[in-house]
Order: C-alpha cells, then structure tokens, then sequence
C-alpha cells in the first residue's frame, strides 16, 4: 500500500513537472512570437515617406568643431534620382528616444514638402518633416553607405543624350537669332561663347573651394569688391557677378521674346546659385549656356581661339532646345 501511494505522488510530481514545462514553453513561444511582431511593425521603408517632387538636395557636414558646417547642393536630376533610390531602397529600426541626437549629418530633400534626415555618430537618426518625425537606427552598411553619398561630387560634361540631329541645330538657331542685326549677331555669339568658356574654367578651378556654402571665398565670387583674405593680402574679386554682368548686358540686344526668355533664365539660376552659395545651382547654369553655345547660337561649333576647359564637351548635349521649347 505504501508503495503504491508513493507511486501515486511520483506520477503526480512528474505530472506537475510536465506542466509547467509545457508552460514555460507556451509562453516562450508566445514572447518570440510577440517579439517577431514588434520587430516587423518596428521595421520601416524610406520610401514612403520622400516624395517624388524633390528638386534639391542639401548636405550639410558637421565636426566637433564650433565652425559652421559644410555645407553642399545637388541639382542634378539624375544625381538627386540615384540619391533617392538609395534611400528608398533602405529598412530602417524604428528607434525609441525622447532625447535630441547630436547631428553629424543633415540631409534636406528640398519640395514641396522638404522631409530632412539627421544622422549622428552612433547611426541614430531622425526622419522628419512638416507632419511626423520619426527615430531611426542604421546598420554599419547603410551607414557606410550614406556616408559615401555625402561625397558629392559635381561633372561639367556627364550626359547620356542624343545629339540633337543638325535640322534641330539649325532651326533653333534661326528662331533665337531672328530680329537681330549682323553686328549684334556676332557680338552674341562672341559673348556667349566667352562666358561660356570662361565658367568652366572657373567652375574646374574653384569646385573644391566653392562646394562649401561657407567657404569665405564665395564673398569675392559674387560681390565686386576689393576682398582681404585671411593672410591679409587684398585681391579684386572675380567670378560669377562678372558673368552675370554679362549676360545682363546681352539683355540690350534686339532680342526676340524667345533668346530673351532663355537668357533671363540662365540670368536668375546663376543669381540664385550666387546668393544660396549653391555650386551645383551654377553647373546646372554650365548645361545652359553650353547648350546655348554649342548648339544654337554658335552652331556648328568651329575651330577655338582659345582651348575649352573639357574638350569632351564638344560632344556633350544636356537637351535644353526641347526643355525651352524652341522649335515648337
């Protein structure tokens, strides 16, 4: 009797013992479960939250120092593209925090809706703009990554287009040149082809110093000025306000609605670049007057009186005769 009430206790410990294993695991499983979950609606795509109507893009770079930060443009559209689509393409971990991080980069995508991504050191990151603001955290890759897209670089020929066909050439050159006299029609094409050529030596020359916003030396590039430099010495500023200077006093010519409307184009981007620091605002301004140049007014390009900065530009079409509409 007593071995069969021992029996009876045995059955009822390993019985007690099975269950609350079984317990433990149940519950194990629902936590990994509920985990899982969290993690997965944790989990966010970029994509939804940039826009498509992006125009810009702005860079700024900071360092422990209490300097301002450097500071850069994107204005290309295929560079701004290739920028997105990089972000699109990311899964982020949505990160809880009530405290600000320390900014190492801040990245805007200038539109309608300007949403701004801040990174810091320690890849923790906010998404923001006018409607929601969002932490995030990135692994060592996609950091690496954006770190890498920060290192813009600009190109003064980088075009895939077709040249335009010498019909499209010639009738554009005949609709911008009408109403013009001979005189001012070689007073134009001169005038054109120097700035022209004369900006891209100055965009060559000056792409690492200018690419700051906050660099000092875009004070004597936009101002007529005696400028003092920080060894003291005293230099006359040159640069873009000379070229702006000059396309504003093509504005005197006989020009038809058509040469005007180009031209006061070309004279508000270069303006813009010039009072937001923005060199990517004066390649794209390049892409004009090359156009304008090459393929319109000095059509077809002869021998040079002067070599150009980038001889492959003679092969170089940004397709402007149909962004302006000319033969239309």
């Amino acid at each position: 009797m007593k071995k069969k009430f021992i029996c009876i206790i045995i059955v009822i410990v390993v019985l007690i013992i099975c269950l609350l294993i079984g317990q433990f695991i149940i519950s194990y499983i629902s936590k990994t479960q509920s985990s899982n979950i969290s993690n997965t609606k944790n989990i966010f795509e970029m994509n939804s939250f940039i826009t498509n109507d992006i125009t810009k893009i702005k860079i700024s770079k900071f360092d422990n120092s209490s300097e301002e930060p450097f500071t850069c443009y994107i204005s290309d559209n295929k560079q701004i593209e290739s920028f997105i689509d990089t972000f699109r393409n990311m899964k982020l971990e949505g990160y809880e925090t009530n405290d600000n991080i320390s900014p190492l980069y801040i990245i805007d995508f200038l539109g309608n809706n300007t949403t701004t991504v801040i990174l810091s050191s320690n890849n923790i990151g906010q998404l923001s703009n006018s409607n929601f603001s969002k932490f995030f955290k990135l692994s060592n890759e996609d950091f690496a990554i954006i770190e890498n897209l920060t290192d813009v670089k600009y190109y003064l020929h980088d075009s895939t287009l077709d040249k335009p066909s010498n019909d499209t050439c010639m009738n554009a050159q005949s609709i911008i040149l009408s109403g013009l006299s001979d005189v001012e029609i070689s007073n134009l094409r001169k005038q054109i082809h120097d700035i022209h050529s004369l900006l891209e030596f100055d965009l060559v020359d000056n792409v690492e110093t200018l690419k700051n916003a906050n660099n000092i030396y875009w004070e004597p590039a936009t101002i007529d000025e005696v400028f003092t430099q920080p060894n003291g010495v005293k230099i006359q500023s040159d640069g873009f306000w000379q070229y702006r200077d000059s396309l504003q006093d093509l504005l005197d010519l006989n020009l038809n609605d058509s040469a005007r409307s180009i031209l006061n184009t070309i004279i508000s981007r270069l303006q813009n670049g010039m009072d937001n620091h923005d060199l990517s605002e004066c390649f794209e301004v390049h892409k004009l007057l090359h156009d304008f140049d090459y393929w319109i007014v000095n059509y077809p390009v002869g021998s040079f009186y002067a070599e150009p900065a980038d001889w492959g530009g003679l092969d170089c079409y940004f397709g402007t005769i149909e962004e302006f509409h000319i033969n239309q």
